[in-house]
């Protein structure tokens, strides 16, 4: 017989595994590259769905864990928003540099 997993270790499972992909879409973002969250919003309600499961002496000692994964989700809510800004950024100088280059262009430069 297989023994079926416990809320806790389910709730556990969970928590590392968002724990981890908060982890590598960090890296990813401060290594520049595009980061995809689309998985990480369904986790984390099935996470918050599998607190009610948990008997109140588990969920106490979740708390803290549950404190830390917000910090960790604020985190990555920072470094996106920052790397949406340089990217903004790197967009309008492109954009000034096209403007100011066919501005300054020659009769010449335009045959």
């Amino acid at each position: 017989m297989i023994d079926q997993p416990t809320p806790e270790t389910l709730a556990e499972g969970l928590y590392a595994d968002i724990r981890q992909y908060i982890e590598h879409a960090t890296e990813r973002l401060e290594a520049g590259e595009l980061v995809a969250l689309g998985d990480l919003n369904t986790q984390v309600e099935e996470l918050c769905a599998r607190m009610t499961d948990l008997r109140s002496d588990a969920v106490q000692h979740f708390l803290p864990r549950l404190e830390e994964l917000r910090i960790a989700l604020d985190s990555l809510q920072a470094h996106m928003l920052e790397a949406r800004e340089k990217v903004a950024d790197e967009i309008a100088a492109t954009t000034q540099r096209q403007k100011a280059s066919r501005a300054y262009r020659t009769p010449e430069d335009k045959k």
